[in-house]
């Protein structure tokens, strides 16, 4: 990533493009293991109506942030900083998994500010979106130093953040984030949960995953015909947008899932659940 930003700049649209489609195609699986986690716990009638519930949050949440876009992006922020927390840093203390999430969230407002500023506005105004990054730039140093102090993991985590950083510094905010969501945090989740799928049922999780991004790039279509977000002409930035609305409303379901899994619900004999 950071020799094609140096090759063909850090807003090109072909590599803007490849990443969006990276972020989506290869961060989706992970999410889409739900579909499976859910046919364990429920058979029949009742699968059926646990995914309908599954959908409908996520579509819920989807509406109400495209109609209240610059509300819902502070809680979408909110709840990332609380997943890739609780999820990538399972088995620390609460506050350990919240100065992780904070640095990831935190660490694009403190060293690419400008790129950042780009991404945000697509969800808040102007003004609005200057202050949440010097907000969380000020909290990623709290988070950091916090970090300093958690001996579990340090190696592993610092190596993390030094990557992050570097593609950060010297690539862009969207490549940085595709090397964190699709090659730290789902596979997290997918060296957990993957081998629980039948390889008979792969076809499953391709078509989930298919269905997902045709979804994205009919949201997108609708929204450049229906002259939504009449200040946003760019056709690519529509569509990363769109993805996040996407991904993020999929969360809220996938982070109630956890919940009630956390709650007691049975998966695996002798195995808990890691949200």
């Amino acid at each position: 990533s950071i020799f094609a930003v140096q090759t063909l700049g850090a807003s090109h649209p072909l590599l803007l493009l490849g990443l969006a489609f990276v972020i989506l195609v290869g961060g989706l699986p992970h999410g889409a293991l739900d579909y499976f986690i859910l046919r364990r716990i429920f058979q029949g009638s009742a699968f059926a109506f646990s995914l309908l519930i599954y959908v409908g949050v996520a579509a819920l949440n989807l509406g109400i942030w495209i109609i209240f876009p610059s509300m819902i992006f502070p809680v979408f922020l909110s709840y990332s900083v609380y997943h890739f927390g609780s999820s990538d840093r399972s088995g620390h203390p609460l506050h350990n998994q919240l100065a992780w999430g904070l640095s990831i969230i935190g660490l694009p407002c403190l060293l690419a500010p400008s790129d950042t500023f780009v991404y945000f506005n697509l969800f808040l105004p102007q003004i609005e979106s200057v202050a949440v990054i010097y907000s969380l730039s000020a909290l990623c140093v709290g988070s950091l130093a916090l970090g300093v102090m958690d001996p579990k993991n340090r190696k592993e985590r610092w190596i993390t953040l030094l990557v992050y950083s570097a593609i950060l510094t010297f690539a862009n905010v969207l490549s940085a984030f595709t090397f964190y969501f699709v090659f730290i945090h789902s596979k997290i989740h997918e060296r957990a949960w993957l081998a629980y799928v039948p390889k008979s049922d792969f076809h499953i999780l391709r078509g989930l995953t298919l269905m997902v991004v045709v979804g994205v790039m009919g949201l997108t279509a609708f929204c450049a015909q229906a002259g939504r977000f009449p200040s946003l002409h760019d056709p690519l930035y529509q569509f990363i947008r769109n993805i996040f609305w996407v991904l993020g409303s999929l969360t809220v379901s996938h982070m109630l899932l956890a919940y009630v899994l956390a709650l007691g619900a049975p998966i695996l004999p002798n195995r808990q659940f890691n949200p």
